[in-house]
């Protein structure tokens, strides 16, 4: 499953079927659970995306984000963003900022850097590196909000924890 996920970055994004409305069920009450249903599916594709990412990468770390700035990507508007590494959760400490960037365009929408690209100075994103599509070296990065698979929530918490007692290993303290 995880390398029909990660095929081609989901070079085809096909929304699932909507939900059928049950008999004797209220619009609203029909709303409510369709949009629980969808929410769940979406949920679980994240979860399950980021398992098989997290599965290829060579080194995950927490950064910040140094720098936003837009640019063209494959002829549409996009973000090219360098992150700043605070932490690591798998692999080594990275010593230099990465850049990550809207690279081209699939029918799901800008590619490349991942949901990262999107986010604003001074936000927190958490960045993979490695051979993550099968195309080669790269760096890959989510927005915190964007996080659904377990492993990776456990170690931005265990990463929270040795900030908030001044033991980050790699973290150069002021």
């Amino acid at each position: 499953m995880a390398s029909l996920v990660l095929s081609q970055a989901a070079d085809a994004c096909i929304p699932p079927p909507p939900p059928i409305r049950l008999p004797d069920e209220s619009p609203e009450a029909f709303k409510v659970r369709s949009t629980a249903l969808l929410d769940a599916l979406s949920d679980e594709e994240r979860r399950s995306y980021q398992a098989a990412l997290y599965d290829r990468s060579d080194r995950i770390f927490l950064g910040v984000v140094a720098n936003s700035e837009a640019i063209d990507a494959a002829g549409t508007p996009g973000h090219r963003v360098t992150v700043r590494p605070i932490a690591s959760l798998k692999g080594g400490h990275p010593t230099e900022p990465l850049v990550l960037a809207d690279r081209y365009l699939t029918s799901c929408g800008k590619a490349g850097g991942g949901s990262a690209t999107s986010a604003r100075t001074g936000d927190y994103v958490l960045v993979l590196e490695g051979d993550l599509f099968r195309q080669g070296p790269q760096g890959f990065g989510f927005q915190l909000n964007d996080l659904r698979e377990p492993r990776l929530l456990a170690g931005l918490e265990t990463i929270a924890r040795q900030l908030a007692s001044h033991t980050v290993p790699g973290h150069n303290q002021r």
